[in-house]
Order: C-alpha cells, then structure tokens, then sequence
C-alpha cells in the first residue's frame, strides 16, 4: 500500500538509521514541520513494517503445517480408477 502523503525525496539514509533521521534530515536544511511531519511518516511505516512482519511469519506458520499435513502418508485412501455400480 502506497500514500500519495510521503514526498518522493531520496531519505534512505534516514530510514535506514532512525535514531539519526532527525539529525539526517537537518541537515538536509527541510523545514522542521516538514521534518516532523516525515519523521512521523516514517514511524507510521515502520509500524506497518512491523504488522506486516507479524502477518509473514503466522503465514509461514500456517505454510509449514500444511506442507506437513500433506506429506504424511495417507493410509487407507488411494486414488485408483472410479468404481462402476
């Protein structure tokens, strides 16, 4: 999901290290409301960040439980030709 909301400016280095986004982005000279309102996005990403983390691994969790569930063997059940009555 994208917001049209964060400007398309290169901030990579104050994403990549939070606790120095404040400092990175001053000394960019951007406007410090303009700064704050980043800083706040980039917190709202790495929140969502965080959820979307949460939701691979109980995905990968699931995944691993049916790869197992299928791998046993299932005793009693074949698939041969359909019986004729």
């Amino acid at each position: 999901m994208r917001r049209n909301s964060v400007p398309a400016r290169p901030y990579s280095k104050a994403v990549a290290a939070p606790g120095n986004a404040r400092q990175e982005l001053k000394a960019r000279g951007i406007d410090p409301l303009e700064r704050e309102h980043l800083l706040e996005e980039v917190q709202l990403r790495l929140g969502e960040i965080d959820e979307l983390k949460l939701r691979v691994g109980e995905l990968e969790e699931r995944l691993d439980f049916t790869e197992r569930l299928l791998a046993k063997p299932r005793e009693g059940l074949s698939l041969g030709p359909p019986r004729e009555e």
